[in-house]
């Protein structure tokens, strides 16, 4: 078969009718055991082979989306609302290195962010820090470890492209990488851990990915990453590994079932082929999702949105196109950097896909005016692919200015409302950088904060970069931002990854608290800092009229100033009542009076709920002692004849200026 003919047919694909759906079945199903690592077998637990002296190997390239054609075509891009010069509220960050240059170019980097570690992976190491950037352990990932990380699953002496995620809903780091070995094998490893401390145990799978299509053989590139409360999601572009037939196969898609990973059992793997399309990412999902999300670019005017349906049963994968505005696509080696040639920012396939409560986050770079910019879209998706369809809600760029190169963005969305970004940033007169910003639920759509430098470079860069960067939410506070990206770093004559905190606005801690309703078991206000596991209990009073909470406390903190633009709060709770509501109020200093702010149904296990007021702020903030009122409360809708209790493990305010 000719490249011609493969780059044709590509192209007839990648002309989607907007909106239609096309459902896929799964076309083979696997079993793997599990085989239990401690981390605390390494020895020593920091076995640091970086920087790397000797020499670099390069990563296969990836070829994508852009060099099949997708986004290729001279396109009219009329730029977007851009980003904004913003500086009414605070952003404030920290950052340390992480793992510099390996044996490998591009370092891939990416993180995890628990309650308290975060766990990196470039290629081809891991490494465990805590959050103060204290290098706890590392180890290789292949088989030059002692042991390495996918041993003994059998993992050889090529394991890259790895990612890593924290899975917020099960409280676990998992981790997933490829393997290929011409001219017939080729594997997709992941391991999870047994709970969110990264030390320890260990459940590894390795799991075949070479994938039959017609006469030839494929293997799996590029991989993807996600989770939701039902699987891990992967797969990636098929590249042929042997045979006769087309050089590429499409996208595999690969659904694990979550429950058995988290006890060491067998998995249940699904795979599932779509022919039409390359470089899909799937979503990192928050919150409860009627599907697994991924996403692509469907032609160089048009978004293809992936649903995996019943994960956890029998998986099928349903794909939509939504309309966005056209754009070209990078070329490589396209951005300059002081003292370097081109960098490579790949093309313009999507980076990152990020899911909360029905919205939908997705990133990826685009030519305006002549240089590279980070891309950003909100899809909502509607209910679908159960009802409805997605929408384009907001679509922005993430422009510096004339001649700023902005690529390799990754985005999330935090419990409040705000979106924390992180791109690579490059130009003629500087080198390349790693570089946040953010968006609240006062910005205007499509806009985005400054840019705030957290890494810059030392020396010129060519060619390969990134080839991702990533950025996660930290579960301790569901607020604060953590990321990583690539410098150029002298010191090590090579790549040097930074990991870098964000948060935007004044946070205010409880400094006291009351019950007001029920008896105090135990707790003091420093437990509802973080998400932590120390808990203030209260057990229900009884009985009780149906107007008054059940169980109750009322939390102060001392704001730093006064007058915000926006008030919010967040808390964590859980209750052993049914049915209750949950309730949070705040007090208003110029009516001396409660006002009703959030309600839901209470729930059994901890979960997260935020109250956010965007208008006259400045009521529920004291004059002279700038103090924050708040009451949070059960109610049980009756009379309650059977004790039982409530808990509070977080609560605290944020304020926007």
């Amino acid at each position: 078969m000719t490249l011609t003919w493969i780059l044709s047919s590509l192209l007839l694909a990648q002309a989607p009718t907007i909106g239609k759906e096309e459902v896929i079945r799964p076309f083979r199903t696997g079993v793997v055991k599990a085989e239990i690592y401690d981390t605390r077998s390494a020895q020593p637990q920091i076995q640091k082979t970086w920087p790397w002296k000797g020499p670099i190997t390069e990563g296969p390239y990836h070829a994508g989306a852009n060099a099949f054609g997708v986004g290729k075509p001279s396109t009219v891009f009329v730029p977007p609302a851009s980003s904004r010069e913003r500086s009414v509220w605070a952003m404030s960050s920290t950052g340390f290195a992480g793992i510099a240059q390996t044996r490998y170019t591009p370092p891939d980097p990416t993180i995890a962010v628990g309650p308290n570690h975060i766990v990196e992976t470039v290629n081809a190491s891991i490494a465990f820090y805590s959050k103060s950037g204290t290098l706890e352990f590392a180890v290789d990932l292949d088989n030059r470890g002692n042991p390495g990380f996918f041993e003994p699953v059998g993992a050889g002496s090529f394991v890259v492209d790895p990612k890593v995620l924290y899975d917020s809903e099960a409280g676990r780091f998992v981790v997933v990488a490829i393997e290929v070995y011409q001219p017939n094998t080729a594997w997709i490893d992941i391991a999870v851990s047994d709970d969110d401390n990264p030390h320890g145990i260990w459940y590894k799978y390795r799991t075949s990915a070479v994938v039959p299509v017609g006469s030839a053989n494929y293997w799996v590139d590029y991989p993807s990453f996600g989770f939701d409360q039902d699987a891990y999601y992967t797969g990636g572009n098929l590249f042929r590994l042997n045979g006769s037939g087309n050089g590429t196969a499409g996208i595999l898609f690969r659904v694990f079932k979550k429950a058995p990973m988290l006890s060491g059992d067998p998995v249940v793997f699904t795979d599932l082929r779509y022919g039409n399309s390359f470089s899909a990412q799937a979503g990192h999902h928050l919150g409860n999702s009627p599907a697994g999300y991924y996403a692509s670019i469907g032609s160089s005017s048009s978004m293809r949105l992936y649903a995996i349906r019943n994960p956890a049963g029998t998986p099928t994968l349903v794909t939509t196109t939504v309309s966005i505005p056209g754009f070209s696509s990078p070329s490589r080696n396209s951005v300059p950097n002081l003292g370097g040639g081109g960098v490579d920012p790949l093309d313009g396939r999507v980076f990152n896909v990020s899911w909360r409560e029905g919205r939908l986050y997705v990133a990826h770079p685009v030519v305006v005016n002549s240089a590279v910019k980070a891309r950003w879209y909100l899809f909502n998706t509607n209910g679908w692919p159960d009802s409805g369809t997605p929408s384009l809600s907001q679509v922005g760029t993430v422009d510096p200015g004339s001649g700023i190169y902005t690529f390799f963005p990754a985005l999330a969305e935090n419990v409040l409302g705000d979106v924390g970004l992180v791109v690579a940033r490059s130009s003629a007169t500087e080198y390349v950088s790693m570089q946040m910003t953010s968006r609240t639920i006062l910005d205007p759509l499509g806009t985005m904060g400054p840019l705030i430098q957290a890494r810059v470079g030392d020396r010129g860069a060519n060619g390969r970069w990134g080839d991702y960067y990533a950025i996660g939410v930290d579960p301790s506070d569901y607020t604060t931002f953590w990321a990583v990206g690539e410098y150029s770093d002298q010191a090590v004559n090579g790549w040097a990854t930074w990991i870098q905190s964000l948060q935007v606005g004044e946070k205010v801690l409880p400094t006291s608290f009351q019950v007001t309703r029920g008896s105090l078991v135990t707790g003091s206000a420093a437990d509802l800092h973080a998400n932590d596991g120390a808990y203030v209990e209260v057990e229900a009073r009884r009985p009780t009229s149906v107007a008054e909470a059940s169980a109750e406390i009322v939390v102060s903190g001392t704001a730093l100033a006064d007058n915000p633009r926006a008030l919010q709060f967040v808390l964590e709770a859980a209750t052993s009542g049914a049915p209750t509501l949950e309730r949070i109020e705040f007090w208003n200093f110029d009516t001396n009076q409660w006002e009703v702010v959030a309600e839901r149904n209470g729930t059994a296990s901890d979960s997260v709920q935020s109250a956010s007021v965007t208008s006259n702020a400045g009521r529920f903030i004291a004059n002279g002692t700038l103090e924050v009122r708040a009451r949070l409360g059960f109610h049980d809708r009756g009379v309650t004849f059977v004790a039982w209790g409530s808990r509070y493990d977080l609560g605290y305010w944020r304020l926007l200026r």
